[in-house]
């Protein structure tokens, strides 16, 4: 081996030492390896230099312009991927295009409607009515109560539901229930009161009767105008077809003790 590139050889394997000084599992581990594998490589770039692409004879101009063609080729390929596709029409069938225009039609006219006043809107829905049934109040009467009895089924059928879903403690405490439902599941709670009143009490108007007899007993009167500070309403005592007595007669003098014999 020529003195210089031994002397190359050494100063590579010098740099490698030192890199890799103190490393562990230098033969086992594949990642310390490959570690070692790329100091090996910058050693030798930096002894040698960096290698002159393609040679002294030209090569490496004509592997550049390889290189440049293979990536001008790539974009081509990469811009008629990215163009925008145009759909072609579609051809539809007879049902398909008649089925189109009925629901566009359809969509006109729901927008239309949707744009009247509430009145019109009424009107408008009341003319596509196909059975015209006279509204009667048997009629009323008898839909009525088969709404109300369908909004109690769904009702009872939801508060079953909720029951079924409750522990055994909650519906224990008769939580969520009516009271009726209460009392038909736990009417051994609900005991009366022994000193409760059995009979029907009557309202206090049966007792003193109507106020307009009371007032009209009031505001009777016998018919005599009374004067605003009249004496004889405060006189003696009345005698039997007499009126009200007037003052005593006789003056009766302060100190007579025969007033009280």
């Amino acid at each position: 081996m020529p003195p210089k590139k031994k002397k190359a050889e050494e100063q590579k394997k010098k740099i490698v030492e030192d890199k890799t000084f103190g490393l562990k599992n230098k033969k086992k581990s594949k990642k310390v390896q490959q570690y070692v594998e790329t100091v090996k490589k910058q050693a030798s770039q930096k002894v040698d230099g960096p290698r002159r692409k393609g040679g002294a004879s030209g090569s490496g101009s004509a592997a550049s312009a390889a290189r440049m063609a293979q990536m001008q080729a790539r974009l081509a390929e990469l811009e008629l991927m990215n163009q925008p596709v145009q759909d072609k029409p579609k051809k539809m069938s007879a049902a398909e295009a008649e089925r189109k225009r009925i629901e566009e039609e359809e969509e006109a006219e729901r927008i239309r409607i949707a744009n009247l006043p509430v009145e019109d809107q009424i009107e408008e829905e009341r003319v596509k009515l196909k059975t015209k049934t006279p509204v009667t109040l048997e009629r009323f009467m008898k839909w009525r109560a088969e709404k109300n009895k369908e909004n109690q089924v769904k009702v009872e059928a939801e508060r079953a539901a909720a029951y079924k879903k409750m522990s055994k403690a909650e519906r224990s405490r008769g939580q969520g229930l009516t009271g009726k439902e209460l009392f038909e599941a736990h009417s051994g709670l609900f005991v009366d009161d022994e000193n409760a009143v059995d009979e029907k009490l009557k309202p206090i108007s049966d007792y003193i009767g109507d106020d307009s007899d009371v007032n009209a007993e009031d505001t009777e009167g016998d018919g005599e105008e009374v004067t605003p500070g009249d004496a004889s309403l405060f006189g003696g005592e009345e005698t039997p077809g007499a009126g009200p007595s007037s003052a005593p007669s006789e003056a009766v003098a302060v100190g007579d003790e025969s007033l009280f014999s």
